[in-house]
């Protein structure tokens, strides 16, 4: 699979601050955001079956930030993402867990 970068949740609020364009997407089920969301997220469910179809109507040339809830289904989203073209991807390590513990 291509190329993404992780980062913290920390260099996440850095990258957000610092990069025009930035789209986060939550590939968590509907059932988990009950636990919360970074705000302005766009929910797509990896387990959704039209998944890759949602992410082929992305702009390719746009950073993305990507998270679920620890790390590990966003890291196969970036995956791919990357092996179908997008270039500046973001994995949020820790997921939403981790963003949420830095934010109480």
């Amino acid at each position: 699979m291509g190329a993404y970068q992780t980062l913290s949740a920390r260099d996440l609020d850095a990258l957000r601050a610092h990069t025009a364009g930035l789209t986060l997407i939550d590939v968590r089920t509907p059932e988990e955001t009950w636990e919360g969301v970074i705000d302005g997220a766009l929910q797509i469910n990896i387990y959704d079956p039209a998944f890759a179809d949602q992410i082929e109507k992305l702009d390719k040339s746009k950073p993305y930030a990507v998270y679920c809830r620890s790390g590990s289904r966003s890291a196969a989203a970036c995956g791919l993402m990357a092996s179908r073209g997008f270039k500046q991807l973001y994995n949020l390590t820790g997921g939403y867990m981790g963003w949420a513990m830095v934010h109480r």
